[in-house]
């Protein structure tokens, strides 16, 4: 059974990383959240998350979000197989209530889930 931590070396850290992720040609998004991904085989999946202020000009509002990003994340990492995702919050995260935020991340990761199932099978890759 894997560890549900979130460590240090499961985030994208550095501004030339998530530039690398953000010009890859994947990505997509839900109601409250985009994405983008970027493919290489790593031992673990990473994750970085970015929330604008376009999204609320309240800190406090902002590492909120971040915060349940994380969360969801975390529960759900071991189903991520295939490389770096980036969240990104749109403007109308903001506005939404918790519900609707969860029910986003649900909606956005059913659709990466969806596309690296595609990518295995397409890459005659076995998933783990």
């Amino acid at each position: 059974m894997t560890s549900k931590r979130f460590s240090k070396s499961q985030r994208v850290l550095k501004n030339r990383e998530y530039r690398e992720i953000y010009n890859s040609s994947q990505r997509g998004g839900s109601a409250h959240f985009n994405y983008h991904i970027l493919v290489y085989r790593q031992q673990r999946s990473r994750i970085g998350i970015t929330v604008s202020k376009k999204v609320s000009k309240n800190a406090v509002d902002r590492n909120r979000i971040k915060r349940q990003v994380k969360e969801f994340y975390r529960l759900h990492q071991d189903q991520l197989t295939v490389g770096a995702v980036v969240i990104t919050a749109k403007p109308s995260c903001g506005r939404a209530n918790d519900i609707d935020r969860y029910a986003s991340l649900e909606h956005l990761w059913q659709k990466v889930l969806k596309w690296q199932s595609w990518h295995l099978r397409n890459n005659n890759e076995i998933e783990q």
